[in-house]
């Protein structure tokens, strides 16, 4: 929840399918560019920033939602396509949750709703954020200051008229986590105090109101847990100054809880979109800029440094509008997405990526304002909207939670491998850019491929890769742009109906699916080198995957990575049969499933042993194991290529 919400005052609103890249058609029209990469060329670690965090509007939204079904399953989806690690929502404090309330003024605590909430993202595999957020009723002191509305219960924005029971609250939460799912777990979250309160809209009080609150709130944490994390001001992104206030505070102000120097603060949290208003004169500002946001995050490292803050930097905001513009629905968002991301990850050791980079949002189903309740529009909003999931018809399954083009951008960028390589020729300006990397196991190299802008229809790109260390290669090369991987454009197509029927939603979720830019393929590769020319569009995305078919890379999925026994879960092809190990006893069903998420073998596993699973009926290519029910209750997911 941004400043988008506040210029307008209304709402305005895996490893799936791989293919080749063949050599195209001459080009007609366009630059030529020449992309090389080179295997050998290694400089460390893939950083996978942008898969830290997710945010989700309404924490309540876990749980039901005004349109009619849970957002639980869009989750599901980013955490196991798109690698999705930690989720941030609003409200956990709002009367819909109902955890706090003093009956005949007597503090009491009603943990039901809120452990479904995370209950429920345990399930999921995914961590939370957690927003401490808003003011409970039975503390506010302004019953009338209320903001958004939230299935129907506005969030309070005034500060609490007792600040020992804010304080009181927040250590509750903390130990009352750390008792149902654990220490050294809830170590590993992220408990952040309030949401934008730069913002009036969102929080009633002056700056130094929020410093008080945010001290009795750390000072909460910190007798809970001192291990625990703790941050703030989750600033809309306006300008820095109210974030270089709040480091002064934290490192050398007055704690207003303690009375002592400086307050327990490990992560300073901000948001940017980039159509907010530049922080400076030479900072970068406009919708569909990637480098606004760019320019957004050097601004805050060099406040961090100058205030001699080391804790860490996280952004658990941004987009390409701070507006639901159509932009967000299309292929540009896709492309922006990759370009900013491209960038952050360029910028040298003096300016570091973010730590998490939450992407507002995962789902359409979304409730800070009630501007659909006449036509409950279950397609795509006019003119748009926030999440990278359409909430869908709830009457109609194969409208769940279909992926936009950015959607497909994420799953794409969750291929990139382990160890970034050398990538050149491709420009940050107007044309195509791109990155590298290879797998830790050097099984497949990756090459991202984007054009944001340029002032050609087309661009012509001819790329090189060399040293590649196998001798045959599969090649794949998925395509995200205006006519494929692409819901919004196929709904365009269809007239662009506001409830689309059972059929309509079935073509549209088969757009949705990342899309082949062409026949998948195996090659010889003469002298370590493959080379290849295709011609891209603005504002389109491929990934090349080049690959030894002759090696099985089984890729565990994170949705259940507190749990020793999906850690142990193990696949491998072996003279034309699939091995399925699974040390934990009770009953376990196995299940095979397409890309297109059809199944194709289902089993039962019984005991501690090993399920052999015949496949010469299978093709080759990227199918989904799924492992799952019985005693043990899991679910788990590896990706294999026959």
């Amino acid at each position: 929840m941004a400043v988008k919400k506040i210029y307008s005052g209304v709402f305005i609103g895996l490893c799936t399918v791989f293919c080749i890249i063949c050599i195209q058609a001459p080009c007609v029209e366009g630059a030529a560019y020449s992309i090389a990469v080179d295997v050998k060329q290694q400089s460390g670690q893939w950083n996978r920033f942008y898969e830290q965090l997710i945010s989700t509007d309404h924490v309540h939204d876990m749980l039901g939602s005004y349109y009619g079904r849970n957002m639980q399953n869009a989750l599901r989806r980013g955490v196991n396509e798109c690698g999705f690690k930690y989720f941030r929502g609003h409200g956990i404090f709002n009367s819909d949750i109902g955890l706090y309330s003093e009956p005949n003024g007597v503090p009491t605590y009603n943990w039901s709703k809120f452990d479904s909430v995370y209950d429920a993202a345990h399930a999921l595999g995914i961590r939370p954020s957690l927003e401490f957020s808003f003011t409970p009723t039975a503390i506010a002191t302004n019953l009338n200051s209320t903001t958004l509305w939230y299935n129907n219960a506005a969030a309070n924005t005034s500060i609490p008229k007792d600040w020992n029971k804010w304080r009181d609250l927040c250590d509750s939460v903390v130990v009352h986590c750390e008792g149902r799912y654990g220490v050294d777990e809830v170590r590993k979250w992220f408990f952040e105090v309030y949401n934008e309160p730069n913002l009036g809209s969102f929080f009633s009080g002056t700056q130094q109101d929020y410093f008080k609150l945010y001290d009795y709130a750390s000072e909460g944490v910190r007798r809970a847990d001192s291990l625990c994390k703790v941050g703030g001001p989750s600033t809309a992104g306006l300008d820095t100054d109210f974030i270089s206030a709040f480091l002064q505070h934290v490192t050398t102000g007055t704690n207003l809880a303690t009375q002592t120097i400086g307050s327990k603060c490990d992560f300073v949290a901000y948001h940017r979109y980039a159509t907010d208003p530049a922080a400076k004169p030479t900072d970068a500002s406009g919708s569909s800029v990637p480098q606004s946001e760019n320019d957004y995050h050097k601004d805050i490292v060099d406040i961090c440094k100058g205030r001699n803050f080391n804790g860490l930097i996280i952004n658990n905001e941004w987009g390409l509008s701070a507006y639901p513009i159509t932009d967000r629905e299309t292929e540009k968002n896709a492309s922006y997405a990759v370009k900013t991301i491209h960038l952050l990850i360029s910028n040298g050791v003096a300016y570091p990526p973010p730590y998490m980079y939450g992407y507002w949002c995962m789902s359409d189903i979304y409730e800070e304002y009630n501007a659909w309740q006449l036509g409950r529009v279950t397609a795509f909003d006019n003119p748009g909207n926030y999440g990278i999931c359409l909430r869908g018809d709830p009457n109609i399954t194969d409208s769940y939670d279909v992926g936009k083009p950015v959607f497909n951008a994420f799953k794409l960028l969750h291929q990139m491998g382990d160890i970034q390589i050398s990538c050149t020729g491709g420009i940050f300006g107007n044309g195509p850019n791109a990155f590298a990397t290879i797998s830790k196991d050097t099984s497949a190299v990756q090459i991202m491929i984007y054009t944001h802008t340029s002032v050609f229809k087309t661009d012509n790109i001819t790329l090189t890769v060399s040293n590649i260390p196998f001798a045959n290669a599969h090649i794949e090369h998925f395509i995200v742009d205006s006519a494929r991987s692409n819901a919004f454009r196929a709904w365009q197509g269809m007239g662009s109906p506001a409830a689309p029927n059972a059929t309509q939603w079935a073509q549209l979720k088969a757009a949705a699916d990342l899309a082949y830019f062409d026949s998948v393929k195996t090659v010889a590769i003469t002298g370590s080198t493959y080379a290849v020319s295709f011609a891209q569009s603005p504002y389109s995305v491929s990934l090349v995957r080049i690959s030894d078919p002759n090696r099985i890379a089984a890729v565990r999925q994170p949705n259940n990575q507190f749990n020793s026994f999906v850690n142990r879960f193990s696949a491998e092809i072996k003279n034309n049969n699939l091995y399925v190990g699974i040390p934990a006893p009770g009953q376990h069903d196995i299940a095979l499933f397409n890309v297109k998420g059809a199944m194709v073998f289902k089993t039962n596993s019984f005991g501690m042993k090993t399920t052999v699973i015949p496949l010469p009926e299978l093709r080759k290519g990227t199918y989904v194991l799924r492992c799952g029910g019985g005693s043990s209750a899991l679910t788990t997911k590896v990706v294999f290529c026959k």
